[in-house]
């Protein structure tokens, strides 16, 4: 990586987490500063290609902005994508699906006032089921839900029209291909780091909106 893809880039400070055998845990722990992660998702907008040299194939940038496996739409190869839209959606054939496969009642009857309502936003969502379920709704959902293969809700997705990276604490960095846009966020982790405002739950959301 040093020789073939951060020097041609000219990134030259990094650090990458180690496994117990000296190897680079791929899938996390690169810090990089903010315009070397720029650098990078500059490098993903031009399809692999740096100072007239392809660095990475183009193929396997397009292998990775495109939905990698079957169980979940938005996920690319260690790229999460952005999609046009998302509608998340509860409904009695979804509660009796879920009541069929031995989900228990303590977790369908809070999703009770949410039946229905369709939600147009990930987040959104996703705080509807931190007030009907309590803060650790992930866990509730992980061990009810997700363990048994099932799905709690109707997901359909659009078109997808970017790509992010969404690292621990609200670190992000967001490429639109159309508009050409690339963004970086980063924060140090602190005393009194505050998950509500710190983690910048909607910067995707600001920066798709610098495309409009």
């Amino acid at each position: 990586m040093q020789a073939r893809i951060f020097q041609p880039l000219g990134i030259t400070e990094f650090d990458w987490m180690l496994d117990a055998a000296g190897n680079p845990y791929a899938m996390a722990g690169l810090r990089l500063g903010a315009g070397d992660l720029a650098t990078i998702g500059q490098l993903l907008l031009n399809r692999g290609r740096w100072d007239g040299t392809q660095l990475v194939s183009a193929r396997w940038i397009e292998a990775s902005c495109r939905q990698s496996q079957p169980y979940n739409p938005l996920c690319g190869l260690l790229w999460w994508l952005i999609p046009e839209h998302e509608h998340y959606l509860i409904d009695d054939a979804k509660l009796a699906e879920l009541r069929g496969a031995g989900v228990s009642d303590d977790l369908l009857r809070p999703l009770q006032p949410l039946l229905d309502r369709p939600f147009g936003t990930r987040r959104a969502y996703y705080r509807a089921l931190a007030d009907a379920l309590g803060p650790t709704w992930i866990e509730i959902i992980d061990r009810e839900v997700n363990r048994k293969g099932l799905r709690l809700s109707h997901r359909t997705v659009g078109e997808i029209i970017g790509v992010k990276a969404d690292g621990w604490l609200g670190q992000y960095v967001v490429v639109l291909p159309a508009p050409r846009i690339v963004a970086v966020r980063l924060i140090r982790n602190k005393p009194g780091y505050n998950a509500d405002t710190d983690a910048f739950a909607d910067f995707e959301d600001r920066v798709r909106a610098l495309a409009r």
